[in-house]
Parts: C-alpha cells; structure tokens; sequence
C-alpha cells in the first residue's frame, strides 16, 4: 500500500485541496469565522484527505463508491463536530449540505463529459487531463458558491443564537433526513453514469439521462435553499415570540401598577409571590 508517483500528485494536486475546500465550505456555512481559527479548517482538510486516500485500499467492493462516500460522510461529520465545537444537529446539516453540494458539482462535470463527449469510464478515472478539467471546473464552483456565501453573510448560524424547541428540531431532523437522501440518490446516478455505457448510445438516451439529472439537480437545490429558509421561518418565530412576551411583560407591570393604585397590596403579594416562584423554578430565566 506504497504510496507511488501517480498517487502521490492525485493526493497533493487534486484529493488534498478538494478535502479542504470542503472544510472551508461547511466552515463559511456554519457561521463559524468569528468564533472557530481558521487553522481548524486547515487541519480537518488534512486529516479528511487522509482519511479518504486510505479509504481507497480497504477491500469493499462491489459497493465501493456507496461505501466509499458513506466513510466519508460520518468522518467528516465527526471532524467539524469537534473541530468546529457544533452541535449534533449542526454538525449533521452542515456535513449533509457540504457533501451533496460538492456531489452535485461533481456529477455535474461528469454528466457532461460522459453525455457530450463521450468520454469513458476509465478515461474519468485514468487520465490526468480530464480530472484537473473536472477539477477545476469544481474549484471554480465552489469558489464562486464561497464569495457569494461570505459576501451575503448567507449561514446556518440560526441553528447556535438560536434555543430551538420541539417543533423546530422536528422538522430540521426531517430536513436532514433528506438531505441524507438526496445525497443517496445523487451517489447512486453519479455512479450509473460512470459505470454504464449503453445508455449514452442514442439520443433519446442521452435526452432522458439530462432530463433525469436536470430533475435531480433542481430536487437538491430545493433541498439545500430548504437548509437556509427554515432558519429564516425559526428567526421570524422567535421574533413574534419575543414581542409576545414584551406585550404580557407589559401588561404584568400594567397590572401590578393598577393594585397599587388601588391599594389591593395582598392581591400585589401573591402575583410577586407566583413570579418568584416561576423564577425559583426556573420558568423564567433570571438570567435573560
């Protein structure tokens, strides 16, 4: 398991950049630049492209590709979990949305080189030229998607300024789900257009293979614009919550000022009483 020429410029020019450029995506993703060094992102970067060369002599097979990207998943799921302090809910969206954007990406250069040019299977795999055009083609992407993301202040950050009761964590855990299954379908027509060449004979063949991938791409794309705009439904929720616990804070103050005009000081005590009580039983937090 000697680590030759060819694996070595695969590894330092291609596996090595792309793992860290998933860690500064999830790193911008998360909101996590103010709060995490960046050195963290460098270090989960190395240690993913690690991971995922080694990962590539375990005897797996036929499932390698599924196995494959499964490993990485929960690797690079653990290493910003830590490496970023998340929780187990951010860690899961960001690692979800990390991985089936930079899939969709990479089938995207694929589709295109196996529909339009006819390129194969083991020319994909073997020849230097077509993955750093593949490459790059996903650098530029992702590049775009970073600057864009950074300029916009576009994150998940809702997810730690955020208490999320029972209902929201609901239905981010049912987000997640299937951001896990996209990444599943994803995986699953990346590798049929790899491995199958009869499909790319006829035209009607190809027309379906790009209708079926154009559906794809636009099913993810909801997917992940899905991530972002529950954070905005969570954020306008706390809003009305908080104005709806200023008007009864008010109102309280309204009322303990009308028994003290009216001079009904023991119906004064006991409302004192129940609001130290809430406090002594934590209901309200003092220190809020």
């Amino acid at each position: 398991m000697g680590l030759s020429l060819i694996d070595s410029v695969d590894f330092f020019i291609i596996s090595l950049p792309e793992q860290f450029l998933m860690a500064l995506f999830a790193w911008v993703l998360l909101g996590r630049k103010e709060i995490v060094r960046f050195r963290n992102v460098v270090f989960i970067g190395v240690v993913s492209a690690l991971i995922f060369y080694f990962a590539k002599f375990w005897p797996y097979e036929p499932y390698e590709d599924v196995l494959v990207s499964f490993l990485q998943l929960v690797c690079f799921g653990v290493l910003i979990y830590f490496g970023y302090k998340l929780s187990v809910l951010e860690a899961a969206l960001g690692c979800l949305v990390t991985l089936v954007s930079f899939t969709l990406a990479q089938g995207i250069m694929v589709v295109l080189l196996r529909v339009f040019m006819n390129v194969t299977k083991e020319e994909i795999f073997s020849s230097a030229p077509i993955r750093a055009v593949c490459f790059i083609a996903e650098f530029l992407i992702v590049i775009m998607a970073l600057v864009f993301m950074y300029k916009k202040n576009i994150n998940i950050y809702y997810l730690r300024n955020t208490k999320l009761d029972k209902s929201q964590r609901s239905k981010l855990g049912v987000l997640a789900l299937q951001l896990a299954f996209g990444l599943f379908i994803l995986i699953l027509i990346y590798m049929m257009f790899i491995v199958n060449n009869d499909i790319f004979e006829s035209f009607e063949d190809r027309a379906l293979v790009i209708a079926g991938f154009v559906i794809t791409i636009i099913f993810t794309l909801l997917l992940i614009r899905s991530v972002f705009k529950i954070g905005e439904t969570i954020q306008k929720e706390e809003e009305v919550k908080r104005q709806m616990d200023g008007r009864e804070f008010v109102q309280n103050i309204d009322y303990l000022c009308a028994l003290i005009d009216e001079k009904q000081y023991g119906e004064l005590k006991r409302v004192l009483q129940s609001i130290k009580k809430d406090i002594e039983n934590g209901i309200i937090k003092s220190q809020n």
